[in-house]
């Protein structure tokens, strides 16, 4: 999630998203992160 990794509060991420509950955000978050981490485990020979 590129604005995590730019360092934009969760909260302002989490009205972006129009998300009601700051924990929705928070797992589309770690969702978005463990799917980045698993493509770079990919990429690498």
């Amino acid at each position: 999630m590129y604005l995590l990794e730019a360092k934009i509060d969760i909260r302002v991420i989490q009205t972006l998203l129009e998300h009601i509950k700051l924990e929705t955000t928070a797992l589309y978050a770690q969702m978005a992160t463990n799917d980045c981490m698993r493509s770079s485990v990919r990429l690498m020979p």
